[in-house]
């Protein structure tokens, strides 16, 4: 069994520049935690979209046999990059693309338009 914690926080609370992050941890007594933190927006459809994108990118990984120590260890060696997913070699490129797909569709259903939810991504990336 596993349980969920989702905390929205400003991008220095977060461990990199990044949209989302997540771990999973380990209790003496109860279920394994899968905390996600995702970067507050100031748009709660945007911050639900990154929440989604989060929890279907973990979930896609770990059933492709990626951990998250590996794709951490990925980011932080691609920290140049806009999207460390999209560079070839990618490990969990796949669970990523998911997670976009799903992200895009939530959007719509929220009717978000994207290149009003990318506006909100860069704007709370680079302030």
């Amino acid at each position: 069994m596993l349980s969920i914690s989702i905390d929205f926080v400003p991008l220095h609370l977060q461990p990199y520049k990044t949209l989302d992050d997540y771990r999973i941890t380990s209790q003496e007594v109860g279920p394994e935690i899968l905390q996600v933190l995702i970067t507050d927006t100031g748009d709660r459809r945007s911050n639900l979209a990154l929440l989604i994108h989060a929890l279907v990118e973990q979930y896609r990984a770990e059933e492709d046999g990626v951990s998250i120590q590996e794709i951490d260890d990925w980011d932080f060696s691609h920290l140049d990059s806009d999207e460390p997913a999209d560079e070839p070699g990618c490990p969990y490129q796949k669970a990523h693309s998911d997670a976009m797909f799903a992200e895009m569709t939530l959007c719509a259903s929220l009717r978000l338009p994207w290149a009003e939810h990318e506006s909100n991504l860069k704007r709370a990336l680079n302030g």
